[in-house]
Parts: structure tokens; sequence; C-alpha cells
């Protein structure tokens, strides 16, 4: 019986070692998710559906981006801009719009003028606005897809460049898509230009795209892209849970050249140590009570 008053307390705290294992283990997803929230990847893109579009060329867009839309993953935040008006914000950029900007291209008229820089100063605000409000740590992609020059401007060409320069100046990579023969006074102010003239080459062309988007190696960069990365100062934001620490006013604001520390390695988890350790305490508990029994009769 000296036995039992030893072991059983300890089998006991084992036991309860096993929940408590596990709300730490659910805690621990519950920040993975938070990271992986407001981090990520979003894409603005920029349609031009302006009445040079109309026709042919409105099919071959609208069937290229369909096409592309389904090979991009899922879980990347999208927003789409059309040029409506001076720039007009079609659907804003959030999480699981993927399907819905792939609808609202299929119903798109091309009716309008040519606003690139209404709309790339539209993209730009709700950028900001996302880095202040909700997270200043995903990688922006603004993708402007075009077939003419600037319209509404009175810069012209000149003044998409240097809407183009300026956000590059926010670290936001530019990625433009001159259709038909146009727009190629976007290269080498743009991350990355091509041209295409029908829909097969526009269709690699936004295969490409894509491959930059999901890796960096074919990437341009250049040495001011690296130089601004390293001046940005993101803003200070709440935190999404309340498990997370909150920003005091005198706290720092995080800058790009800070490094952030890594979200924890996903994978499967293996057997919990505290089961099996419980499963050891329990066989030795019995063997020992076995042991105590035999030598009980032994000695009657």
């Amino acid at each position: 019986m000296n036995v039992m008053k030893f072991f059983i307390p300890l089998l006991a705290a084992l036991l309860l070692a096993g929940p408590a294992t596990q709300a730490q283990d659910a805690t621990a997803d519950a920040l993975t998710r938070e990271r992986e929230e407001q981090t990520g990847t979003a894409i603005t893109i920029l349609f031009d559906n302006s009445g040079s579009m109309k026709g042919e060329k409105l099919q071959q867009a609208k069937s290229a981006f369909s096409a592309w839309l389904k090979t991009v993953p899922a879980e990347y935040k999208f927003s789409l801009i059309t040029f409506e008006g001076k720039g007009q914000l079609t659907v804003p950029l959030g999480e699981k719009t993927r399907d819905l900007i792939a609808q609202r291209v299929a119903k798109l008229n091309a009716n309008t003028s040519t606003p690139i820089c209404g709309a790339l100063r539209v993209a730009r605000e709700q950028i900001e606005k996302r880095r202040r409000e909700v997270t200043p740590y995903e990688r922006h992609v603004v993708l402007i897809f075009t077939d003419g020059q600037e319209t509404a401007d009175p810069r012209g060409e000149n003044g998409v460049r240097a809407d183009i320069a300026a956000l590059r100046a926010q670290t936001v990579e530019v990625v433009g898509v001159g259709f038909h023969g146009q727009g190629d006074y976007m290269n080498g102010v743009a991350t990355r230009f091509a041209l295409a003239n029908n829909e097969q080459e526009l269709m690699q062309g936004l295969a490409k795209v894509d491959a930059e988007i999901g890796g960096v190696d074919d990437l341009l960069v250049s040495p001011e892209d690296l130089a601004a990365l390293k001046r940005y100062q993101a803003p200070a934001v709440q935190p999404i849970s309340a498990s997370a620490a909150p920003v005091t006013p005198e706290a720092e604001p995080v800058s790009a050249d800070t490094p952030s520390q890594a979200p924890p390695a996903s994978g499967k988890k293996g057997f919990p140590l505290n089961w099996i350790i419980i499963a050891v305490a329990a066989w030795f508990i019995l063997r020992t009570l076995s042991n105590v029994g035999k030598k009980a009769k032994r000695n009657r």
C-alpha cells in the first residue's frame, strides 16, 4: 500500500500534464495563424478596361486573366482596380477575393478613359491604409495591365513613371504588362515589365509574374530598392488577437531592416512526450503492484 501512496499522485500529475500541454499547443497554433494572417502576399490588379480594349482585345485579356487567377494560390490577398472615373476600387484588398475578382473581370466592359495615374493613386492609398490599420508585414505587388497611355492626368506617361517610382520607394513591387505593343514607357521604372501582343503571350507574361511572386530568384531589385527598404519605417499597428502584446505609444516603429522573427516551422507533430511518460509510469506501477502481490502470496 505504501507503493500505491507514492505512485497514485504521480500518475494523477502526469495525466493532468496532458491537457495542459494540449492547451499550450492550441495557443501556439493560434499565434501561428495570427502570424500567417499578418504576413503573406497581397496582389493589387490594375485592369485596363478603357475604350481601346473593346472587342477581341478585351476577350483575350479576360480569358488570360481567368486562366492565370486559377493558378495563383488562393491564400494570397487580392484587389481589383478598374479604370472607371479616375480609377475605381472594384474589389478591396482582402482574403478569399480571388474568385470574386475573376467574376468581376469577366463582366467588365471597355468604355472608359485610361486614368493609370488615378488607379495607381487608389492602389497606393489602399496599401498605405492596410499597412497602417491591418499589418505592415505583407509583401505587396501591384500589377498594371494596360494597352495604352495615360489620358486623364496632364503629366501623361511621365506621371505614370513618377507614380510607379513612388510606389517602389514604399517597398511595393510593380509589374507592368503592356498589351498589343503599348505601355513600354513603364520599362525601366517598374520592377518588371513585359509586352504581350496576343492572348498566348499575355498568358505567358502572367505566368512569369506568378513565378516571380512565388519566389524572388528572378526578380530584379535595384540598389535604390534596397536603400528604400532600409529607410522605410512601418507604422505601428494593434495586434489582431488579444494574446499578442499591445503596442504602446512609446514603442519604436518596426523598420524594414530589423530582422523579423521567423514563424515556427510547420509540419506534423510527433506523439506527445508526456503521454509516453504516462504510459511508462502506468506500466511501472502495474508491474510493481504485481510484484508486491506475488511477494505477499509467498509470505503467507
